[in-house]
């Protein structure tokens, strides 16, 4: 049977699905400082929050498995963007990083989940703990 004029005809199993490519290593490297110039000072914000939505839950997690997949992010706040360099406590450090690995990847969305859920998890020092507050500066 055909679909009718305007009804959309479901997808059927095994359709391939469409993959975006991930985001480029020079999109990485760009800091907040270069794009929008020398802001304020530093604020206070939670380390893992990744949308700076002023707290720590599991759509942070979520939102790290997306850019780690390459897809595009919804963002709360256009200065905060996961993957940008932004000083934390006055080091350097990857938005999204949560473990100061060097990238952002799965294993960082594993670890705010394993913190959320009062779980183990390593962490490398002097990297901040997943959920304490530290001081960013976004260059708002």
């Amino acid at each position: 049977m055909k679909p009718s004029r305007g009804v959309r005809a479901p997808r059927r199993i095994g359709a391939p699905l469409r993959w975006f490519a991930a985001p480029s290593a020079a999109l990485l490297s760009v800091s907040f400082v270069s794009l929008l110039g020398a802001g304020g000072a530093p604020a206070p914000s939670i380390f893992g929050d990744v949308d700076c939505s002023g707290a720590l839950v599991s759509v942070d997690s979520l939102k790290v498995l997306r850019f780690s997949a390459g897809f595009p992010q919804p963002q709360i706040s256009q200065t905060c963007l996961i993957g940008y360099e932004v000083p934390v406590d006055g080091v350097s450090r990857i938005w999204g990083d949560n473990d100061c690995s060097g990238v952002v990847n799965s294993v960082d969305a594993l670890k705010t989940l394993r913190q959320m859920a009062a779980l183990s998890y390593a962490q490398s020092e002097p990297c901040p703990d997943i959920g304490s507050t530290v001081q960013a500066d976004f260059g708002q």
